[in-house]
């Protein structure tokens, strides 16, 4: 083949190659930074990376300004969680999930549509201005609802909202520059911003009516209409009243009362006229007070009765305010004494310790079982075919929720009953019980609370009990259960 032939291929090659690497920069280059920047030109406020000193709007001629107090910190940009403060129209701490909302409604909020009315004749200017409540005269009245940015470099950026548009939720703004002259172009919002705008105090200011950990807490009173109870916390457990307390339902009381919110504040000052005035008739249902390291901080819990319903108050050691929660807040903070109490009967600690059980009949001290445990599995000389697992998931179930009430001493038990002693591999006592039925109810007693006192047992420990021997042993042509046999299978 001749050369002049092989030239218009490769040519032909080459322009294919130009073309294909310009079609695919144009697609998945060029065309998106295009979009991205039509996008990005569609936002009212440019926030990436700016530095925020101040929020102020107007709602109903009531002004609100909103300063940042990290401003050293340079955090205050959407994302940041910066502290801010309310400073009108009074001075107070901001809610700060509250405010990062909004920033993030400014940082992405965008425009419908934008009506340039440069092109128009100062006529026609002035009279779609008006018609949008945009024209200066609107802008300069006190009413006018407007947001202002302030950045930390001294520049400021007005949203005003003018006139809503006739068809749909949407509002027609203008967007005004400190640092460039008066803009003509006309945005069309959706009406979002309006919404979070109308907002009043309650709604902006913080509600937080404290703000400590649990852990920090190493003592608690709590009082309600049953009485008062002390807890006082022993490095991982709690004891109540000087017995054996619950920490699951404690800790978890500490961690939603640690970071208490309330509805909103009624008032200012708890003390004024009008504070004693709506608690007049308000009944304490709950009473907190808390040693936080070297502090201590209280809480009372009111309700007010209105016929068929009802209004909750706090007065906090930490506020002046009256707070006002809503109701999910009394399931909460009113607790019934017996649930600071220990309702389980051994510990993690305790049940994995336990190598010996001595099993004996109540009234009559005769031995039903002597269990011990070998390389993990159980086994007793009055039973040789045990079923080890049962005394397994006995353990288990003593480890769990089991006191269904504390009923104070009673009568000596009689019937049917047996008594357990717990030991651990030295042959050291850890725990010991007693179980009897009586009247269709399954009772025990807790030696370690040292107070005599009768417990309601929940009746599902009353199959799982050894009442006889028998009870432990092999159900007949059947093997003992094996745990590892329902052990959800590998299909991979």
């Amino acid at each position: 083949m001749k050369a002049s032939q092989w030239k218009t291929p490769i040519l032909l090659s080459i322009l294919l190659g130009v073309l294909g690497t310009s079609v695919y920069w144009l697609e998945f280059s060029a065309l998106p930074k295009k979009e991205e920047k039509e996008e990005a030109a569609k936002l009212l406020f440019q926030l990436d990376g700016k530095q925020l000193s101040a929020i102020e709007w107007t709602q109903e001629k009531l002004q609100f300004e909103i300063l940042c107090t990290d401003q050293d910190k340079a955090r205050c940009k959407p994302g940041e969680r910066a502290g801010w403060t309310i400073k009108k129209p009074l001075v107070t701490q901001a809610d700060l999930g509250n405010i990062e909302s909004l920033l993030s409604t400014l940082k992405n909020l965008a425009s419908e549509q934008v009506i340039d009315l440069s092109t128009e004749t100062p006529e026609n200017q002035k009279r779609l201005l008006a018609e949008y409540r945009l024209d200066p005269e609107t802008l300069a009245k006190s009413d006018t609802k407007k947001l202002e940015l302030s950045f930390s470099d001294g520049k400021k950026v007005t949203l005003f909202l003018g006139a809503p548009h006739p068809l749909g939720d949407r509002q027609f703004a203008l967007i005004q520059n400190s640092s460039e002259s008066p803009s003509l172009k006309i945005r069309l919002l959706a009406g979002t911003i309006k919404g979070i705008l109308a907002h009043d105090l309650n709604y902006w200011r913080n509600k937080q009516v404290f703000d400590f950990n649990s852990q920090d807490v190493s003592e608690f009173t709590y009082r309600n209409k049953e009485g008062q109870i002390h807890l006082q916390r022993q490095d991982k457990d709690w004891l109540a009243n000087k017995l054996p307390g619950e920490p699951d339902s404690i800790e978890a009381l500490l961690a939603n009362v640690g970071h208490l919110h309330a509805k909103g504040v009624a008032y200012e000052d708890h003390q004024s006229s009008d504070s004693k005035k709506l608690l007049a008739d308000a009944k304490e249902v709950a009473f907190l007070s808390m040693k936080v390291k070297e502090k201590t901080v209280e809480l009372r819990f009111l309700e007010k009765s209105q016929g068929k319903s009802a209004s909750y108050f706090g007065i906090g050691s930490e506020s002046r305010g009256l707070w006002e929660f809503d109701g999910q807040q009394k399931a909460t903070l009113v607790k019934a004494l017996k649930d600071f109490r220990r309702s389980r009967l051994l510990s993690s600690n305790e049940r994995l310790a336990t190598s010996e059980i001595r099993v004996t009949d109540l009234f009559k001290g005769a031995v039903i079982l002597n269990l011990k445990k070998n390389d993990g599995s159980w086994t007793a000389p009055e039973l040789i075919d045990l079923d080890s697992n049962k005394v397994v998931t006995l353990l288990e179930k003593l480890g769990q929720k089991q006191i269904r009430d504390f009923i104070g001493k009673q009568a000596n038990p009689n019937g049917n009953g047996i008594q357990l002693v717990l030991l651990d591999a030295t042959g050291q006592e850890l725990r010991k019980f007693q179980f009897w039925r009586g009247e269709g109810h399954l009772y025990g007693k807790d030696f370690s609370t040292k107070n005599g006192e009768t417990l309601l047992m929940l009746p599902d420990l009353t199959s799982l009990l050894p009442w006889t021997k028998d009870d432990f042993k092999k159900k007949e042509g059947e093997k003992a259960a094996d745990p590892l046999k329902d052990l959800p299978k590998n299909n991979s």
